[in-house]
């Protein structure tokens, strides 16, 4: 299920996600968890931790800094939803080589 664009189409709203609600998506082996200012990518690397950056795209919308290390109770809460979504919908990382 998905959430419906119509209030925004219609202007009767300006967000499609809530600022507290999580949403993740995973495309081509990059993985992404969003959550009001902050965003966790994986660019298309192996699922381990060491591989996610974590972002403010309020201070930084360039995605230049990666900040997991000053900001670790957000990476891991970040985390843990990914790893949920990675569990509930079954993904799998296939090695690029066998592609």
């Amino acid at each position: 299920s998905g959430t419906s664009m119509v209030p925004i189409l219609n202007g009767s709203n300006q967000e499609i996600h809530d600022a507290n609600e999580a949403w993740v998506m995973e495309h081509h082996h990059h993985g992404l968890v969003r959550k009001g200012i902050w965003k966790l990518v994986n660019p298309g690397m192996d699922w381990n931790e060491d591989n996610f950056a974590l972002y403010n795209l309020e201070k930084d919308p360039t995605e230049s800094t990666n900040i997991k290390k000053q900001h670790p109770v957000i990476f891991k809460e970040l985390m843990s939803v990914w790893k949920k979504y990675q569990k509930d919908y079954k993904l799998v990382r296939f090695d690029k080589s066998s592609e």
